[in-house]
């Protein structure tokens, strides 16, 4: 928008000034001055107006106040022409209706590229204006087409002829458009990261037709693209060009260029060119380029182009656009432009002449006589990037250089000096204060929910990786156990393995981010305040001290010739939530801001192995205990100290007493950076494993009954709890860890905790911290029960992120709740599957942000009205049992499928000694069916396996109980038993496989047929309210028989399906049968490859000598590229034998 600036202020002062006209045009000219101001207030605002403003609807109201601003304004020109309005009045002689004209330009322009770059919708061309024309000309001419959407092409060469004439009759033979008409839709119909010579043309009248026969010239060649020959480019045989076959020089079948004749072409002088041309995308390499100024030696006219000084380059190059643009006079030629290695090849056919003119305030011109033409240059640039239309090469640069020459370190750039001023090259750290990250998922949410909806994957136990191995083996070898009991550690980094993992210079942008950190707090007073405490309590327990010494104490080259910093000053911000209860605000050290040469302290950190407990486990075993008690390990990572060299990997900035920034390191592990969950949670389990001996019921404790930071667990009894409780104290105390937010349901177990350490709230919240926002399980102390608590606004629009954002807060570690989730993933499901009709286009699916369809919105209001219903649901914690009256356990497990959704349920079932008999819902899954329709046989068998991996998960999970557990399995549909009872061979893949897997886990014997109206796992495919699942027995409690002894289970011996439903699924036999081909007598005449090879050869070289003169007639040994013609007409021989019938269908 700052090129609008003068406009605005030309506008500004015309409206301001106040002159006396005579009438009768006093009263249209305040018109037009009003129209004017009007326009001038509109711009300063769009200034103003931040991003976040800039919606769609604020751009089409911006665009349509122009155009009816523009209307008025023309409207009234118009009129004082017909008037007759004498020249000399100050509206013709303050050049009102220019000024005007040039700022709505402008502005028009830049709201439309703006408009365009963040809502690419298809851009449809009509016209809806009345303005004569005739009369006066008009910024923006009506545009008469059909409302058609603008063509758009793929890049796809099979999609050009369709483009071609779509595009030519709408836009390029449209009379009612002007070029930069044309030329704006072009750029639209370009696809995205192509042709960015013609994405860089400037929008002008010119540069239309220029840009035009680029894209015909570029995609309407019907040649191959790598020799230029006619035939396909899959057909291209990489030495064809060099077959005897052909006559030396160019082939007959090469067509002109630009309708000169062949004959010019092939008498022109031919030349070989080897030119080294860089491109490097992430790299802090800096490549020779200076500004110079091409001047027509003919007509005199001049552009300022950037030129690439390339000393591996045997002659100069220019582009196509700078010679169109500067009209230079071209010379047929013949010539091959070859990269490093042969790797590509660019044809040539004309080169030009020009003189080149100094920048840097010298006289030095030097006369090129002979640059190649080429269609686009790789744009190496030096600090900013830009477009290279010049590249100089060894034939003029002794001209340029200079003898002084100025260098630094090996890690540095080279500074030379020559006629068009200094040019620097070489490695260079990339500019810290312009440089801006931007980090964009839009691909992610769209393959998480793909991933959603995908079938389930028969998982296996993941294994350790070897970075993962040497993780754990460097914290067993580095870690230390200092004597006041507190652990130090070191950083795992990969530089220790991998020594070109290194970081570059970080303090400059450290150093930017804290002064914005201070901008940003000085609106927050509060929070200001509140930081400075978080920080200073690290002064206060001594775990931060001053850095001694400067940066390139720790900078160094490495043997890969990098630069390498042992050292790395890491941002930190504010994390603000006004709606915690807790912390507000979190301090955030930004271990992943990215040094100067593009890696950060994260990216060269092991993350190690994975050690956090699953948090559906703990709370299983939770339920087991009578007496419970949650605490927090507070500043868990701060209790772990950092070996002071790697604690230079966590420097920060930060003002002393007297206000002065200075630099510290964090002595401790960091919050923030990679290897901290791994390092503290390693640490913890250290910390049991040392202190068995000394407490041996807080071992268990530490390693299987903790969540990140969160200790929970219990006992049956009282003194049990209590026991458990001091061994856990004394063992982290021993650690130099503390235990804060103490709860329990029993407050004996709190009496001797300090009030100050207990919880401050009367719920404790059980959290995943690696969901999104999860609104999930809440235990309330006082009733020792779980709850639910769901808090998410209600959007007047329903669209499909909205639903996807409600749907994944509603956590549910357990699937207590999978009947009514179940319900808004098969919403979800319907909603990603929607298409939208168009006429005359594909069918669409629906955007993130596009509204739904009236009866899908509807469904989801009604559901969405539901869901706070889930808030009167309570169950039980204590799952009832006390396990020393416990003689057995069982684990019944149900499965169903539907058309929608399949399922798994668990219950566990507890005999106890005095014969009583409790059932107890432990947890449940439930899926979605895939995008793609299964059979309904096929969905129940991807609920018998969902069935059998949750009764594994479970087994391995419940280890609290030390009983022995036996599994029996539930399915209602009697085809997935009989496809248990045989080999799963007999089946096809998709059954064979998850059979497999299902006996791997289960034997068939443990398998039991129950009624429809009896299988639980129906509720979760079916779906309920929140209101019927809240009294549903069958779901909370099993079927009634699980209750009573095993002898009134019901018993359905397993029978044959339908004929149909078997023979669907059988695997198909394979019979392999040898069919002979009778091959050529010639071929099979010769045993010896070579040899038949040799006599082939021979025969085309010598049907080559019967066809040309005895000059041009080949002689002498046979060369590799007759080898190879030989060969390729022995495969086409073999090719009509074996694919006859495929070649003659083609």
């Amino acid at each position: 928008m700052g090129k609008n600036e003068s406009n605005g202020s030309d506008l500004a002062q015309q409206s301001s000034a106040p002159l006396a006209v005579v009438e009768p045009f006093a009263d249209m000219y305040a018109m037009q001055m009003d129209l004017s101001s009007r326009l001038t207030q509109l711009i300063k605002n769009a200034k103003k107006d931040g991003q976040i403003k800039k919606t769609k609807s604020y751009y089409e109201f911006r665009l349509n106040k122009l155009n009816e601003l523009s209307k008025k304004f023309y409207t009234n020109h118009q009129a004082l022409i017909l008037q007759q309005c004498p020249r000399s009045h100050p509206y013709f002689a303050d050049a009102v209706e220019d000024n005007f004209d040039q700022a709505y330009s402008h502005i028009y322009c830049s709201f439309a590229d703006e408009y365009e770059t963040k809502f690419p919708v298809p851009i449809q061309v009509s016209g809806d204006q009345s303005i004569n024309n005739t009369l006066v000309p008009i910024p923006v001419p009506t545009i008469q087409l059909p409302k058609l959407p603008v063509p758009h092409f793929s890049g796809n060469f099979a999609d050009w002829p369709s483009f071609y004439d779509s595009f030519t009759q709408l836009i390029h033979e449209n009379q009612s458009l002007s070029n930069i008409q044309k030329c704006h839709f072009l750029k639209q119909a370009i696809p995205h990261g192509r042709d960015q010579d013609i994405n860089h043309m400037a929008l002008t009248e010119t540069n239309y037709s220029v840009a035009w026969n680029l894209v015909v010239k570029r995609y309407n060649n019907r040649n191959c693209s790598q020799c230029g020959q006619r035939h396909h480019t899959l057909l291209h045989f990489p030495n064809a060009q060099q077959s005897p076959s052909l006559t030396p020089g160019v082939s007959r079948q090469h067509t002109s260029d630009s309708g000169r004749s062949a004959g010019a072409i092939q008498n022109a002088p031919s030349t070989q060119l080897f030119s080294a041309v860089a491109s490097h995308l992430n790299s802090t390499t800096l490549l020779a380029t200076a500004l110079v100024r091409i001047v027509n030696n003919s007509t005199g006219q001049s552009a300022l182009v950037r030129a690439f000084i390339d000393h591996g380059s045997e002659g100069t190059l220019i582009t196509e656009n700078i010679v169109q643009a500067l009209r230079l006079k071209r010379h047929p030629v013949r010539a091959e432009i070859t990269e490093i290695g042969n790797t590509s090849h660019n044809q040539c056919r004309h080169s030009t002449d020009f003189t080149i003119i100094s920048c840097s305030g010298s006289d030095f011109n030097a006369y090129v006589s002979s640059a190649f033409i080429l269609r686009s240059l790789t744009d190496p640039n030096f600090i900013k990037s830009g477009r290279i239309d010049l590249l100089i090469g060894v034939d003029i640069i002794p001209q340029l250089m200079l003898p002084d020459i100025r260098k630094g370190t090996v890690a540095e750039p080279i500074a030379q000096n020559t006629q068009l001023g200094w040019i620097v090259f070489g490695p260079a750290e990339a500019a810290q204060t312009t440089s801006i990250s931007i980090r964009c998922n839009l691909a992610n949410l769209n393959n998480m929910v793909q991933r959603f909806f995908e079938l389930d994957q028969v998982s296996t136990t993941r294994q350790l990786n070897a970075e993962e191995k040497w993780c754990e083996d460097h914290f067993q070898q580095t870690h230390i156990r200092q004597p006041n009991g507190k652990y130090l550690v070191r950083l795992p980094l990969k530089t220790l393995f991998d020594p070109t993992q290194v970081i570059g210079r970080s303090r400059q942008i450290a150093l930017n981010r804290f002064h914005a950190l201070e901008r940003k707090l000085n609106h927050r007073p509060d929070f200001s305040q509140q930081y400075a405490s978080t920080i200073q309590e690290y002064f206060d327990l001594k775990q931060i001290k001053e850095v001694k010494g400067s940066e390139e104490e720790h900078t160094r080259i490495n043997a890969q010739r990098q630069l390498s910093i042992s050292a790395c000053t890491v941002p930190h911000h504010a994390v603000i939530k006004d709606d915690s209860l807790t912390t507000r605000m979190r301090v955030v050290y930004d271990a992943s801001c990215k040094t100067s040469n593009g890696r950060s302290l994260n990216d060269i950190l092991c993350t190690g192995p994975a050690l956090q407990n699953d948090l559906g486990g703990v709370i299983l075993n939770w339920r087991l205990h009578r007496y419970v008690f949650v605490a927090d390990i507070t500043k868990m990572y701060r209790c772990i100290d950092m070996h002071e060299e790697d604690a230079q990997y966590q420097r920060i900035f930060w003002r002393d007493e007297k206000g002065l920034i200075k630099e510290y390191f964090l002595t401790t592990v960091t919050f923030g950076t990679a290897s901290a969950p791994f390092t503290a949670i390693r640490v913890i389990h250290q910390n049991a494993s040392d202190e068995r001996e000394r407490y041996p019921l807080a071992g268990h404790v530490l390693k299987k009954e903790i969540y990140v930071d969160d200790v929970q667990t219990g006992h049956e009894t009282i003194d049990g709890a209590l026991k458990i409780r001091n061994d856990v104290i004394a063992a982290l105390q021993s650690a130099g860890m503390e235990l804060k937010k103490w709860a329990s349901n029993h407050p004996d177990i709190l009496e001797s905790i300090p009030t100050t350490d207990l919880s401050n709230s009367s719920i404790f919240k059980i959290n995943n911290k690696d969901s999104i926002k999860t609104l999930g399980l809440y235990w309330h102390p006082n009733k020792d029960g779980f709850g639910f608590n769901l808090k998410f606004s209600l959007n007047p629009i329903f669209t499909k992120r909205s639903i996807l954002s409600t749907v994944a807060r509603l956590f549910d570690p357990l699937g207590y709740l999978a009947p009514v989730i179940i319900a808004a993933k098969i919403l979800l499901k319907e909603v990603w599957s929607f298409r939208i009709e168009r006429k005359d286009e594909p069918p669409a699916s629906l955007d993130w942000d596009d509204p739904l369809p009236d009866q899908l919105a509807e469904r989801w209001r009604q559901l969405i009205q539901e869901l706070p219903d889930i808030e009167e649901i309570h169950i039980p914690r204590w799952l009832g049992l006390d396990l020393r009256h416990v003689s057995t356990l069982q684990l019944h497990m149900f499965c169903d499928g539907s058309s929608m959704a399949y399922a798994a349920c668990a219950y566990l079932r507890a005999s106890c000694t005095d014969g009583s008999v409790q059932v107890n819902l432990l947890a449940a899954r439930s899926r979605v069916t895939p995008v793609k329709p299964l059979t309904i046989p096929r969905v129940e068998l991807s609920g018998a396996l969902l069935c059998t991996q949750l009764a594994d998960w479970i087994v391995n999970q419940l280890q609290a109980s030390h009983h022995t557990i036996s599994v029996h399995y539930w399915s209602d549909a009697m085809i997935v038993l009989y496809w248990m009872s045989g080999d799963p061979r007999r089946w096809k893949t998709f059954v064979s496989n998850r059979i497999g897997a299902i006996l791997e886990a289960s034997s068939p014997s443990q398998w039991r047929h129950v009624l429809t109206q009896e299988n639980p796992a129906d509720c979760a495919t079916r779906g309920l309210t929140p209101s019927q699942l809240k009294h549903h027995t069958l779901w909370w409690n099993g079927p009634h028989w699980l209750h009573l002894s095993e002898e009134h289970w019901p018993v359905n011996p397993v029978q044959s399906p339908k004929s149909e439903l078997i023979s669907g699924e059988q695997s198909l036999k394979h019979i392999g049968a040898h069919i002979c081909i009778e091959v050529q007598p010639f071929i099979e005449s010769y045993s010896s490859y070579n040899n038949l090879l040799f006599v082939t050869a021979y025969v085309k070289r010598f049907i080559y000598n019967t066809r040309h003169k005895k000059a041009d007639r080949l002689t002498g040994p046979i060369q590799v590229s007759e080898f190879q013609q030989a060969l390729f007409a022995l495969v086409r021989m073999v090719q009509q034998e074996v694919y006859s019938e495929e070649l003659s269908r083609l």
